[in-house]
């Protein structure tokens, strides 16, 4: 609270050169993301705010509104799709479960919408069977015509039970989207699990780490074949992510003194693999939307796509935005259209539905309305010199509208230290002391990822 307090005193002591917006503008919720384009691009969702409610929207691609939900206190999470006609919106709440004797915390849930009757249903809701709960998600796949989900699911009779290590572990589930019904989906078992399923829906890898032991190990679809790989007292966290870049092939996450690595592991091939990508925490991997298999990384600024084609539909969409820092948030499976999230010079936030073919790039929303292009401070990137001469960069934000000259300053150091660097983009903490006549350094200090 003191320092709260000592933050508001310091905002209001100096004054803007112009009308800036009001302090909530900067602090509050953003009005509009999570924006999610389905596998066609015929469809895209987003949460933005109606009032002071949040809600889902669906919209067709001409921006024709098909649904409204409202989410209630719900804290919405992710957008995920099944197809074109369904969407699953995973929220999380505070709850707890006094007749199992768990206390309050926080847990995760999906409710389907069927797109585009409307009907919604809560995962595992008001069930007698299982928690109303879900502990992982795993993708969706069509089946003999019909669209499934896959999650982690835990039914009541397993909490009666004991674990070897003491610890409650999930099963897997697949979830008919049509009628909500949940049918186990993997074979049970010991140590806590983490399963990748293909586009047909077969379990094609599995992870499992006994605790006890400190074994980690992984497994192919093949029951009763090798393990892919074991590591016993591992000097690293492994962390099963999805398929690789051919089917049946496995992308796992590694932290090691090192540092970060993904790799990819087919079977029959070297345990080894391939390392695909260092710096995991600073870069992601792309899947397509109907194979579910890695197309490319994602990082700060950059897009690396490993099919040639669609690398240069990206490279087109983000070339219609000189100057911006350009986010690549959604996309089709042939990257004919793609969401598009811009921010920086002049742009507080603007999410643009990008169409290849008609070259055109229309606005969807704005994170922060309030804050007009005029408010934006100018931000740039400073390099400098640490005491023993180690090359270290921060992000200089300055006041709009008055002369850079003789500004008290405000040092905003980024959380972590293992955490990406901050970049010359639109930051609403940096920008709220801006706007009130600071000039804002944020400092990559060493231990910074990159």
């Amino acid at each position: 609270m003191r320092f709260l307090a000592c933050l508001v005193l310091a905002l209001a002591m100096v004054s803007p050169a112009h009308a800036a917006p009001p302090l909530e503008a900067y602090g509050r919720l953003p009005a509009i993301d999570l924006v999610s384009l389905s596998p066609s691009g015929a469809r895209f969702a987003l949460v933005a705010r109606d009032g002071e409610e949040r809600k889902v929207f669906v919209r067709r691609a001409d921006g024709q509104p098909e649904l409204v939900a409202p989410v209630g206190q719900s804290k919405v999470r992710s957008l995920a799709w099944g197809g074109d006609d369904h969407l699953m919106v995973g929220i999380s709440g505070t709850v707890g479960v006094p007749v199992m004797g768990m206390p309050k915390q926080e847990w995760m849930g999906i409710v389907h919408l069927a797109l585009p009757k409307g009907a919604n249903y809560k995962f595992f809701g008001k069930s007698n069977t299982y928690i109303d709960a879900i502990f992982g998600w795993y993708g969706t796949a069509k089946i003999d015509g019909k669209w499934f989900a896959f999650v982690g699911g835990i039914p009541f009779e397993k909490t009666r039970v004991t674990s070897s290590d003491g610890l409650l572990h999930p099963n897997l589930y697949r979830i008919d989207l049509d009628t909500g019904a949940a049918q186990l989906a993997a074979p049970l078992g010991p140590g806590k699990r983490r399963w990748v399923v293909s586009s047909s829906g077969t379990v094609v890898g599995t992870s499992i780490y006994d605790i006890r032991g400190r074994t980690f190990t992984l497994r192919g679809p093949q029951a009763g074949a090798p393990p892919l790989l074991t590591q016993t007292n591992p000097g690293s966290e492994t962390m099963l992510i999805g398929e690789g870049r051919t089917p049946g092939s496995l992308l796992l996450a590694e932290r090691t003194a090192a540092g970060q690595i993904a790799r990819e592991i087919r079977p029959g091939g070297s345990a080894d693999g391939e390392i695909l990508m260092t710096n995991v925490d600073d870069v992601e991997s792309l899947v397509d939307p109907d194979t579910r298999l890695l197309i490319g990384l994602i990082g700060p600024d950059q897009v690396r796509l490993f099919d040639p084609a669609k690398q240069r539909r990206v490279d087109a969409a983000r070339k219609a935005f000189p100057g911006e820092r350009t986010t690549l948030v959604g996309f089709d499976s042939g990257f004919n259209r793609m969401v598009m999230l811009t921010d920086g010079q002049q742009d507080s936030g603007t999410y643009w539905l990008v169409d290849i073919a008609k070259k055109s790039a229309v606005p969807i929303g704005y994170a922060h309305p309030e804050v007009k292009a005029a408010d934006v401070g100018p931000m740039r990137m400073v390099s400098y010199k640490a005491a023993d001469g180690l090359a270290m960069d921060g992000v200089l934000t300055l006041p709009p509208g008055r002369e850079a000259k003789g500004l008290p300053l405000v040092v905003l150091p980024h959380g972590g230290p293992l955490v990406p660097g901050d970049k010359a983009g639109f930051d609403w903490w940096a920008q709220a002391f801006a706007s009130r006549g600071y000039a804002v350094f944020q400092p990559n200090y060493r231990g910074t990822v990159g």
